[in-house]
């Protein structure tokens, strides 16, 4: 399918992958752009002058689910710099998770203005009526035949939508994926049968089941699925609820767990922020029926991060302004997300403005005073005021004293002062809030999403973050060993960025058989660190050195301390190491001059570790410190060694 019209699918989207083309364009001096989707992938492509063969690069976002991106740029008589690749890369990464974001939320208002979602009750009637609007929608828009919807319960009747010469199919398929969801583990299912296509889903018990006549293109499964769940929660939410409160009370929490299934960070937030909003209007004098009101909107306040991409989202150090402004359009997001469900588009206000502020200085309007909702004054009081109290991966959490002390800090710039001086009291008595429910997402995709940040792409070494993570509250003694290739950028420009990115996979190749991988950190471009409680034999180090040097063809300089984690930030460690290795670069520009001077030249570090000697056996040098008289050398005024000269 190649794209011409992008009409059909947002006209939006085409905007966006416009500027992302042309601004990628600017960048590598093409002259023109094509976009289409070739062997299930969507290309952006990049022509400069004759196209006579294969474009000179290819990059690619290197995941395989729904929305995958290949860039080709041609420009034969230019190559592209390494550095320029590097950052194609990544901006071709976040395109990825923009596209799948913005094709959810389209989907999500094309199937929202159905108006299906709250109009099913519990007879089997009203399941059919909504399957034939799903499915007519479906046909019409996305080129392929949903024939048939079926749903079962196990302690329920099956139900099934279909037209008679399908009936047969959707029942034999339907069955099987059945009876294979109800005794695996795996909450989704694909399956091809011949010409049949179907898509399964369970959540917890119940299941649902959409049969295609054919294989839908892979640029429609994010809307496919996300369609399927959103119809299931429909199903196991509503039917079995008397009243129409408790079944928006359960889609609230469905689009809360959305959320926490997404940001694992904030598992919890949603339900602290309500608990606290409770306190604060209790404290306002708020009836039963705004309470209950408040208690929702600060339940969906940040429902529109499920339209903030995850490499954004989940990123455990500080945001850039770019990304940043991203995050913040999490609130209009959430505003439009529950605007078009009219039961809860009263909340519309409340999620939107949450992040005002009492000055102005808020987002995304900078409204100021009473001119912002009270519903969105109190979440704001009580959206701070459980952040502070929860831990993040990027800081501790803070005590309720301190929190209490912030939020008088704080009132009158960016909190409504009455509303701080009538809760303060209410929120100092009050328990801090302790999620009660279990989070429902495997350890093993929590551990894949920590590994996007905290591992290096190229060798796919432990990196920096990993080390500080991993060290993070040790209170032991650890012992370090840091590696540094000699020479490292002459090697890429004689053997080339390709040969020397290799060259850093075989080191680390090797470092993990003689180490074991979970002790290898990537902590530079050409450096490693192995931590460990065990210490080192530098004498087997030594050996470990020469064999790495044979089998890499390179010079490896190493330095070893064993420090006490209590006293040194981890981040400052590795300062310390790359500074130590500049020293012993300029002791050993020191040691050549001197020996153009002297017969017998020592020089050591400041801890009279040997650098280099000349004319001087090894015992005779160790000896030296304590028996000669040893000569300071500096750096800029500061001592970074010493020097025996005879």
């Amino acid at each position: 399918m190649q794209i011409t019209d992008f009409e059909q699918v947002d006209k939006e989207l085409h905007n966006f992958l416009l500027d992302f083309v042309f601004s990628v364009r600017s960048l590598t001096e093409a002259q023109g752009c094509l976009l289409k989707i070739t062997n299930n992938v969507l290309n952006v492509v990049f022509i400069s002058g004759k196209i006579d063969n294969n474009p000179s690069v290819e990059i690619a976002t290197k995941e395989r689910t729904h929305i995958n991106c290949l860039l080709q740029i041609y420009k034969p008589e230019n190559k592209i710099e390494t550095n320029l690749k590097f950052h194609l890369k990544s901006e071709l990464e976040i395109l990825r998770k923009l596209i799948e974001t913005k094709l959810q939320l389209f989907f999500r208002e094309k199937w929202q203005e159905k108006g299906f979602f709250f109009e099913y009750e519990e007879d089997e009637k009203d399941f059919k009526e909504i399957c034939e609007s799903l499915k007519n929608y479906i046909n019409q828009f996305i080129d392929i035949e949903l024939i048939g919807v079926s749903y079962l319960d196990p302690e329920e009747e099956e139900i099934y939508a279909v037209e008679k010469r399908h009936r047969d199919s959707l029942y034999y398929f339907s069955k099987s994926v059945f009876s294979y969801l109800k005794n695996k583990h795996s909450e989704w299912i694909q399956k091809e049968f011949a010409d049949y296509y179907l898509i399964g889903r369970k959540v917890p018990r119940q299941f649902l089941s959409f049969l295609f006549k054919g294989e839908p293109h892979p640029i429609y499964f994010t809307a496919i699925n996300f369609m399927l769940n959103e119809l299931l929660m429909l199903f196991s939410s509503i039917k079995w609820l008397n009243a129409q409160k408790k079944a928006l009370e359960s889609v609230i929490k469905g689009f809360i767990s959305s959320l926490e299934a997404k940001d694992v960070y904030t598992r919890g937030h949603s339900e602290g922020v309500a608990f606290y909003s409770l306190e604060i209007g209790k404290s306002l004098g708020l009836t039963s029926e705004e309470l209950k009101k408040l208690e929702m909107a600060s339940l969906l306040h940040d429902i529109g991060k499920v339209g903030i991409p995850d490499c954004i989202l989940l990123k455990p150090e500080s945001l850039s302004e770019m990304e940043y402004n991203i995050v913040k359009l999490h609130s209009v997001i959430g505003a439009e997300i529950i605007n078009k469900i009219s039961d809860l588009s009263e909340f519309t206000l409340p999620v939107k403005h949450h992040h005002e502020r009492w000055d102005g200085k808020g987002y995304p309007d900078g409204i100021k005073g009473e001119d912002i909702p009270l519903f969105a004054r109190i979440i704001a009081i009580a959206d701070a005021f459980d952040a502070m109290l929860s831990e993040r991966v990027y800081r501790p959490s803070k005590s309720k004293k301190d929190a209490l002390r912030e939020l008088e800090v704080c009132s009158g710039t960016q909190f409504d002062p009455y509303i701080v001086k009538k809760s303060i009291k209410r929120l100092s008595e009050t328990d801090i809030f302790s999620p009660a429910s279990l989070y429902f997402i495997p350890k093993s995709v929590e551990e894949a999403r920590k590994g996007y940040y905290l591992r290096d792409t190229l060798t796919g070494a432990k990196n920096l973050e990993a080390l500080v993570s991993d060290l993070k509250g040790k209170t032991e003694v650890y012992n370090f060993l840091f590696l540094d290739i000699k020479n490292f950028y002459f090697y890429n420009i004689v053997k080339g960025y390709k040969e020397g990115n290799n060259l850093l996979i075989k080191l680390y190749q090797n470092l993990c058989y003689y180490f074991t991988e979970e002790k290898v950190y990537r902590v530079g471009a050409d450096e490693f660190l192995i931590a460990s409680q065990e210490p080192f034999d530098r004498e087997e180090l030594k050996k470990i050195i020469k064999e790495l040097e044979e089998k890499t063809g390179i010079k490896i300089s190493f330095y070893l301390k064993s420090i006490d984690l209590r006293d040194i930030y981890v981040r400052n460690l590795i300062n310390e190491f790359k500074l130590e290795d500049h020293y012993n670069s300029i002791l050993m520009h020191y040691f050549e001059v001197l020996r153009n001077f002297f017969h017998k030249v020592v020089v050591y570090d400041t801890e009279f570790n040997v650098i280099s000697m000349c004319f001087v056996s090894k015992n005779e040098a160790e000896e030296y410190p304590y028996t000669k008289k040893l000569k300071p050398l500096f750096y800029e005024e500061q001592i970074i060694g010493y020097a025996f000269v005879e």
